[in-house]
């Protein structure tokens, strides 16, 4: 009798709840309860939820943006993006001396290439190529500075050498240089060190711990090069354009809004929406993404409009662009808006006149730098920095039918990758005196202070406000049950547990397994892996004679698939983490927030506090937790927990996003937080 109410219980409260599994059948066996999903249709419940942020963020920030209908008004929006943009990386170093060096020119067919090496910061090597026009000029001419985008050999791909000789060949002085992890500029030792969007993202995960991002480097690299490029005799340094592709053209956009003797610029495939790059193939990598800048208002088209409407900008873009091409089409059509409200001279990116403010350079074909498109830049430089009447109108339409059949092969791509090469052994980490960007998060480290916490509440503020966590938001949750599993030692109780402000998700599935006999308190277990990675933590809990709480936190288990996975990272909740730290928020934080509540319900459900057991980097939001609601825990234990943070930036690890609280090692580490 007692077995037909249970089953029949639990079908009738499936019909009033059908966004949980249906009810399971009395099974005897706890390893079956734990996997089988307490909801339906939640697999990418954490990843929707964040993405949903996501998009209201972008949209609002165009909506904000479009507001400034007066000149004024833009100017201060533009001036507050621009404080929150730098305070967001940290700030700028130091400007030291460069000491540069320049190699014997080489002479080519229209131009020359000299090797040059410089240092951006201290000991920081940065080698580039410096193209100039081979006819000799009286006058000093306008310059080019070119940000490589993400390829291994950097400066020395063929397209990139390709830009800068037509750059040259149209009349000016060029300038392209490595990017730290490509060419000869990787940071990490071995044989095969981690290049490009790996590198970056293992120097951003230590840069976000002290508060900077990979993009400060690769600023600041840039910044530099445009003092050595201005500091040539024969340069004019009124007169400037930056152009650059994929991540090249992430870092035009940064370089043409952050220093301003930058006087036109031509970024491409990079403008797109941040909405639609996060649902088509997710976040990019580290230096892509700034923490808090959907939070005030930093999007794309903001991007694109920061020096409206003076600013001379045109982007160039592909249709079948990874970079959704509709979102460079609307992000296009914020900026045309914002332009010619606030009175810019011609703002119309469907046609290329010489006295366009904002243009747009359209070929067929996937992600990269056409010839067409490497054309009808040059003839844009032509026209703003030399003022050259002829370059304008162009017709796009010829350089469109050549754009995806053109042969590299066939012409002047300047330098192959081992005559490229400006150090002797083609590796600035050879040369004496060098310096890594992991050297100089060393340094920072060791100005971090080393907290010593004796006053409990002291140590909850920090923490408070290190992951934006308010008293008032940690507010208590309810517990609605799915179904009730009985066996002859335990019982187990499949709950669904409705979200308290501040989290994201519907609902957190949790199992409750409480013995017959309860002789100890009660524990949660938790795993980076989901609550199916915690059956042997959830079996020795019962043994003890606790109930055992297994919970999947926040993108891992039932609610953790990711739709995008981020550079092949094996972690489901990468991707997500990114997300939220576009939001200014972070896995920890919202992790923090399910442990916290969890925790408040099950220690008032016993009368005692609990024993939290964690696997892996759950670690870190339980000790948070404890840091917060101590009077709740009686203790943690930890099985292979991650790096101290400290330890992160001085092993120069490989660490996950996901473990990270940006700007935390200011203030603490995650292992001070329990003892």
């Amino acid at each position: 009798m007692l077995l037909r109410y249970t089953r029949f219980s639990a079908r009738l409260l499936s019909l009033f709840l059908p966004a949980f599994a249906p009810a399971l059948e009395p099974d005897p066996t706890l390893d079956h309860v734990i996997k089988t999903p307490i909801l339906t249709n939640a697999l990418y419940a954490s990843h929707n939820a964040v993405l949903e942020h996501v998009q209201l963020a972008d949209i609002l920030s165009d909506f904000i943006l479009s507001s400034c209908d007066t000149r004024d008004g833009l100017y201060a929006h533009q001036l507050d993006l621009r404080v929150h943009w730098i305070a967001s990386f940290g700030g700028f170093p130091e400007r030291t001396p460069l000491n540069p060096f320049f190699d014997t020119p080489i002479q080519r067919t229209g131009y020359t290439i000299t090797k040059v090496r410089f240092e951006s910061q201290p000991g920081l090597f940065v080698t580039a190529h410096l193209f100039k026009p081979a006819e000799r000029s009286t006058k000093p001419r306008p310059c080019v500075l070119i940000p490589c985008g993400h390829s291994a050999e950097g400066k020395a791909a063929d397209i990139y050498q390709r830009a800068a000789l037509m750059c040259a060949q149209a009349g000016f002085i060029t300038l392209i240089y490595d990017p730290i992890d490509q060419g000869e500029r990787r940071q990490l030792p071995g044989p095969k060190p981690p290049i490009s969007t790996s590198g970056h993202n293992i120097t951003g995960t230590s840069a976000m711990l002290l508060g900077w991002n990979t993009a400060r480097f690769r600023i600041w690299d840039g910044m530099r090069a445009l003092d050595l490029l201005t500091s040539l005799p024969d340069v004019d340094p009124t007169r400037i354009g930056v152009l650059g592709n994929s991540g090249g053209g992430t870092l035009t956009a940064y370089l043409m809004n952050l220093d301003k003797r930058v006087t036109t610029a031509i970024p491409s495939c990079f403008f797109t929406t941040i909405r639609a790059l996060c649902a088509s193939i997710g976040p990019q990598d580290a230096e892509q993404n700034f923490f808090g800048q959907l939070a005030f208002r930093l999007n794309h088209a903001a991007l694109l409009t920061l020096r409206a409407p003076e600013f001379p900008v045109c982007v160039s873009a592909t249709y079948d662009d990874f970079f959704p091409f509709e979102g460079t089409q609307s992000t296009l059509g914020t900026a045309h808006d914002v332009y010619t409200v606030t009175g810019a001279r011609h703002a119309d990116f469907k046609t290329l006149r010489c006295d366009s403010s904002l243009g747009l350079i359209d070929m067929p074909g996937p992600h990269g730098w056409k010839e067409g498109s490497l054309i009808a830049s040059t003839h844009w430089l032509r026209a703003k920095l030399y003022n050259d009447t002829t370059a304008f109108p162009l017709d796009l339409e010829p350089l469109r039918a050549n754009a995806t059949n053109f042969n590299l092969k066939a012409v002047d791509c300047g330098l192959d990758p081992v005559a490229a090469r400006v150090t002797p052994t083609g590796q600035v980490r050879d040369l004496p005196g060098n310096r890594t960007v992991y050297d100089l998060m060393r340094d920072e480290l060791a100005r971090c202070p080393k907290p010593v916490f004796t006053d409990p509440q002291e140590k909850k503020a920090i923490v408070q406000r290190c992951l934006g966590i308010d008293e008032a938001t940690i507010t208590p949750l309810t517990a609605q049950l799915v179904s009730q599993i009985d066996h002859d030692q335990w019982t187990a109780f499949r709950y669904a547990l409705t979200p308290m402000q501040g989290t994201l998700t519907n609902a957190i599935p949790a199992l409750l397994v409480v013995p017959k006999t309860i002789t100890a308190a009660p524990r949660m277990v938790l795993s980076d892996c989901g609550k199916t990675n915690t059956v042997d933590l959830i079996q020795h809990g019962l043994q003890a004679g606790s109930p055992v709480l297994a919970i999947d936190l926040f993108a891992t288990g039932e609610v953790g698939a990711l739709k995008h996975p981020f550079y092949g990272s094996k972690r489901a909740d990468e991707g997500i983490s990114v997300m939220l730290y576009l939001l200014g928020r972070s896995m920890v934080e919202v992790r923090t927030r399910e442990i916290v509540a969890c925790t408040a319900w099950l220690a008032e459900r016993y009368q005692k506090p609990v024993q939290i057991i964690t696997r892996g980097s759950a670690a870190i939001p339980a000790y948070h937790a404890y840091a917060l609601l101590p009077e709740h825990i009686q203790s943690i234990t930890t099985e292979t927990p991650p790096l101290a943070w400290r330890e992160v930036i001085q092993k120069s690890d490989k660490y996950a996003f996901a473990n990270c609280v940006h700007k935390a090692l200011r203030s603490y580490d995650w292992v001070d937080l329990y003892k």
